[in-house]
């Protein structure tokens, strides 16, 4: 979900056109590229070095992007996890 935002942040203009062009045409490359930068984008950002003053700048930039890609996640699981039980207990009530 954050993988444009991430993109953009840290420079990869182009990449994100693209993301953003699959994500709404042809999805299954969209998650690709989200993996892809999953795994290698922190690399791949630093060795870019442009926007960077020093390391600890960099990974201090890094962690807040961890930090609210956890909390995304965990609201995103939490609202799922309601929204199934809600989901759930209407169906209960609407057998009697």
């Amino acid at each position: 979900m954050l993988t444009p935002l991430w993109l953009l942040r840290n420079g990869f203009w182009l990449t994100t056109a693209i993301h953003v062009g699959c994500a709404i045409f042809v999805w299954p490359i969209a998650l690709f590229i989200g993996v892809l930068f999953f795994f290698n984008g922190v690399k791949w950002s630093w060795s870019k070095g442009q926007r960077w003053r020093s390391y600890e700048e960099f990974r201090d930039s890094q962690f807040n992007w961890e930090l609210l890609a956890f909390v995304t996640m965990i609201v995103s699981i939490v609202t799922m996890a309601s929204e199934a039980f809600v989901e759930g207990w209407h169906n209960e009530l609407s057998q009697w």
